[in-house]
């Protein structure tokens, strides 16, 4: 029973990392493209994830999971426009 917390912290940690670096990665290419249609949905995105998070972070108990509904959405139109435009240099 003392391996379960590490074993979890350790996943959640790495998938944590994976995600991170599947969003930065592909929004650095992004920006490095100079193509100011790339540069407006990335900023968009970002600033949609940002802002709808801002009001909730106040909050006494902010750890909910649902809070995350809108705000994720900024991420989804992020990966998607990534996959929309890069799936076929990548797969």
């Amino acid at each position: 029973m003392k391996e379960f917390w590490p074993i979890i912290l350790k996943t959640t940690i790495g998938a944590m990392a994976v995600i991170a670096i599947g969003i930065v990665i592909p929004t650095v290419k992004m920006l490095k493209t100079k193509n100011q249609n790339h540069i407006k949905i990335a900023i968009f995105s970002l600033l949609w994830f940002v802002v709808s998070l801002l009001p909730v972070l106040f909050l006494k108990n902010h750890t909910f999971a649902m809070y995350l509904a809108v705000p994720s959405i900024g991420i989804y139109l992020l990966v998607s426009y990534f996959l929309a435009n890069y799936a076929n240099k990548f797969l």
